[in-house]
């Protein structure tokens, strides 16, 4: 009977877990799907500026960036410190112990300064004892100086580790600008060739009703004996082809849709729509003069190549510097480490004038045939040349960029006026051929040809304004006017 009981309430349990499980299942299956997110152009790129893996990876980088420049300049702050320690010892020689412990607590201050001077401070507090004595302070404190005379002398040589600091903090708030602006034109192109995608998924699906609509009137017309069969033929050549390209169209647009999420740095699987034309802003274009005015001015990658010439310039500087013989001026003054008791003894020992001591000198390093530094100085001059020659390719660089981005920016300008013209002219053709088809001067084929021919200029029209704005993103990126133009405002 007992059996039987666990029985049962195994069965139980297995029914209420399948069940559970089921509606579970029942739940997912059945569960709508997620919603369209209708998205703008300016929406994309605050997203990709949030959410992008490259941009997140280099605001995290900018973490570390400024924890570097704020140590080269902590390098030139004061500096404190404590040392302590307390040591006992006991020691039987003879069959006499003896039984000593001393204690001393070491406070430290340092300082580099612009002009080399390294500077020293502590305070030594020793206190003493030996068994059978009395217990002793003898307080001391030691002022050190080193002024480099030849070797390691001025600003110029000394602030090097924080000039290359700050210069290399500018290369990196210049990268992450860089990235900023890489990863706009980038949603801004990804975005174009979705909202492509999809006007022409709708053009398309637009140009397949009407010739089906216009399939329908001519099968009304075959019955009715006022047309022929076989001109049914170019009707279902014409409705299979189109529907072939929407399905092609479909698919491109999945394909466009998850290469713009992947800029965004969002589920890939999000429903995405745009809800922005892309438009055609007829505003003025800078002259080519000013364009390259701004590239050079704004370009990030000539903007680096100017900031690498001045670090190579300060590191030819410490690398000349390292040259020269090494002369130190030294000087050290010690007040109190009197031994014993009073007057030697206590706080007043420090300036009571009993215990004190002063030393200056000077300390000449003298390198001979030292081939390293040699060879540090030819690489530092090497390197300089080099940093000039690639300074003037980036320049012209910079401008062949900007002149062809420019000149196609004209062109895709005047493109968007032709295609203009030409849709404008499609639509007289097809209004003359609607008014012939009402006198049976033409044939409902030819108007769903001249109706196609409407919708393709369309997609031409829009084409060339989505190729405009493209490049006029590029070239905002050349010149570095990116950030401004969508109004970004970065903090480093």
């Amino acid at each position: 009977m007992e059996k039987f009981t666990i029985r049962l309430h195994i069965t139980f349990v297995i029914l209420f877990l399948f069940l559970c499980f089921s509606k579970i299942a029942f739940a997912i299956e059945g569960s709508p799907p997620p919603k369209t997110v209708f998205l703008s152009l300016r929406e994309a790129i605050l997203l990709s500026l949030r959410f992008n893996p490259i941009v997140q990876v280099e605001e995290i980088q900018r973490i570390i960036d400024k924890y570097n420049l704020r140590v080269s300049y902590w390098n030139y702050e004061p500096k404190y410190g404590i040392t302590a320690n307390a040591t006992y010892n006991k020691r039987v020689s003879s069959g006499i112990s003896t039984e000593t412990d001393n204690q001393n607590f070491i406070p430290t201050a340092s300082l580099l300064t612009p002009l080399g001077t390294q500077l020293n401070l502590n305070m030594q507090n020793p206190v003493t004892h030996v068994s059978g004595s009395p217990r002793f302070y003898n307080p001391a404190i030691n002022l050190n100086l080193v002024q480099p005379l030849l070797k390691g002398f001025g600003p110029d040589v000394a602030l090097a580790p924080l000039h290359t600091a700050q210069n290399q903090e500018l290369i990196n708030q210049l990268t992450m600008k860089g990235t900023m602006m890489q990863t706009i034109t980038t949603v801004i192109g990804q975005y174009a060739a979705l909202a492509q995608a999809q006007n022409s998924l709708a053009a398309q699906r637009l140009s397949l009703k009407n010739t089906i609509e216009t399939y329908k009137r001519e099968v009304a017309r075959v019955k009715a004996g006022r047309a022929a069969e076989a001109d049914l033929i170019q009707f279902k050549a014409s409705i299979a082809s189109q529907q072939l390209s929407v399905e092609q169209q479909e698919v491109n647009i999945e394909q466009s849709q998850s290469a713009l999420l992947a800029v965004l740095g969002i589920d890939p699987t999000t429903p995405l729509k745009t809800v922005d034309q892309v438009k055609f802003d007829n505003d003025s274009i800078p002259t080519l003069e000013n364009c390259i005015k701004m590239g050079l001015a704004n370009n990030i990658q000539y903007q680096i190549e100017l900031i690498n010439l001045r670090l190579a310039k300060i590191a030819l500087t410490v690398a000349e510097d390292n040259q020269r013989w090494q002369l130190d001026f030294v000087a050290s003054r010690t007040q109190g480490a009197g031994v014993g008791g009073p007057p030697n003894e206590g706080f007043p020992s420090l300036f009571n004038g009993q215990n004190k001591n002063s030393t200056v000198g000077v300390n000449l390093t003298i390198p001979i045939d030292n081939l390293q530094q040699q060879r540090d100085l030819a690489q530092a001059q090497v390197n300089l040349r080099q940093e000039y020659v690639r300074l003037a390719a980036q320049k012209r660089q910079v401008i062949i960029n900007v002149e062809n981005s420019y000149y196609v920016v004209l062109n895709q300008k005047q493109q968007i006026v032709q295609a203009k013209l030409a849709l404008d002219f499609a639509v007289q053709t097809l209004d003359i051929a609607e008014a012939k088809l009402k006198y049976g001067r033409t044939t409902p084929f030819e108007v769903s040809t001249l109706q196609t021919n409407v919708i393709n200029q369309q997609l031409s029209y829009i084409n060339a304004i989505a190729a405009y704005v493209v490049n006029l993103a590029i070239l905002d990126q050349i010149i570095g006017n990116t950030l401004d133009r969508w109004t970004v405002c970065l903090k480093y």
